[in-house]
């Protein structure tokens, strides 16, 4: 879990940071590069999302930031790159249409959430770790699946690494 936890999911009516941003995967697509974001220190995010899970789909709920013209971020503004016959296609909700915010169609991937109590800090890396992490895993913006790992501060703090003369090399 990164330390920059500004995103965040409603789940279940509990809400919960998460480890990435599915924004990032719809931001890179060809059409939308253009966006530029204004941030006001050099490690901070460019704009935060709050997003939700309802009826095992995941949604854009809000968005706040501003783009580098100064102008303030919006779904609309984010998502109007493309056309309503697009959105059709993909299965998404028209513009403005949906009652629970923009349908993350365009996601695959999953998200961790921590539960439980913060455990370990490793500063270099910016990397918190916590008794336990909820794992979703998401096609298309459709939840398949969920699982919940459980992690030790032991696990973390002992050094895993073997030594080399314990490996035995094949030579030809």
């Amino acid at each position: 879990m990164t330390s920059n936890k500004l995103e965040n999911l409603l789940i279940d009516g509990y809400h919960r940071c998460m480890d990435c941003d599915p924004l990032v995967s719809w931001l890179s697509r060809r059409k939308n590069r253009h966006f530029r974001f204004e941030r006001k220190k050099i490690h901070s995010k460019k704009y935060i999302a709050s997003w939700c899970i309802q009826d095992g789909r995941l949604y854009l709920k809000k968005i706040s930031g501003k783009f580098l013209d100064g102008s303030k971020v919006t779904i609309p503004k984010i998502f109007s790159n493309y056309s309503n016959q697009y959105y059709a296609s993909v299965g998404a909700y028209p513009l403005g249409c949906a009652l629970h915010g923009q349908f993350a169609f365009w996601f695959n991937g999953k998200i961790e959430c921590p539960l439980e109590k913060f455990i370990v800090e490793e500063n270099l890396d910016y990397v918190h770790i916590y008794e336990k992490n909820l794992i979703l895993h998401f096609e298309n913006g459709v939840l398949r699946g969920s699982c919940i790992t459980e992690n030790s501060k032991k696990h973390y703090c002992e050094d895993e690494w073997r030594d080399l003369e314990d490996i035995d090399l094949e030579l030809d």
